[in-house]
């Protein structure tokens, strides 16, 4: 295989594992009652993995070939790929951030094994796999540090807790030149 074919087979691979990870987290931002800041952490990193194939995507040449040739051209760094970890529904947070803990290990294997490949890669994209490689590292620090905060639980207030609340039947606005009145009993 020489050098082009190489590089080829390494870009379409770490594209099918970007793939795999998008399709993943996008399954699970779909999920109602998670942690809010689980949540977003989740999208930013679906936003990554599309930044992350759209990029690949401008490095592999697939233009003039024969729609045969399209198939997905898996190498060995696929090969290996263990996949994503599945996550379900029911998943308590800790459960969740263990997942995305050891998914984002994966990748981040999966993207040290294509840079071991660098004889067959050029400097441009042995750049750009650095660069997601950096990415990669500080998504995964982000879920590190959301595992080591413990985690803050809903406090429930009691009647004699609650704020003081007035409610008036009537509101008064100024605008400039004209003031009006609103009698919000009538509505």
């Amino acid at each position: 295989m020489n050098r082009f074919d190489k590089s080829t087979e390494v870009m379409h691979d770490l594209l099918l594992i970007q793939n795999d990870r998008k399709a993943a987290y996008e399954k699970i931002v779909k999920w109602p009652n998670h942690d809010e800041s689980v949540r977003n952490h989740i999208k930013k990193l679906i936003i990554q993995c599309r930044h992350c194939i759209l990029q690949l995507r401008g490095h592999v040449d697939m233009t003039g070939s024969d729609p045969a040739d399209r198939a997905d051209i898996r190498g060995d760094i696929y090969h290996e790929w263990p996949g994503v970890r599945d996550f379900v529904a029911g998943n308590s947070i800790p459960d969740m951030i263990v997942a995305l803990e050891s998914n984002e290990r994966k990748v981040v294997l999966a993207y040290q094994k294509a840079l071991k490949s660098d004889e067959c890669l050029c400097e441009e994209l042995r750049t750009l796999i650095d660069d997601q490689l950096s990415l990669i590292h500080q998504s995964f620090n982000q879920i590190q540090e959301h595992k080591e905060k413990p985690l803050e639980h809903a406090t429930v207030i009691s009647e004699e807790e609650k704020p003081f609340v007035i409610f008036r039947d009537r509101v008064f606005f100024e605008t400039g030149a004209h003031s009006r009145s609103f009698d919000l009993s009538e509505r």
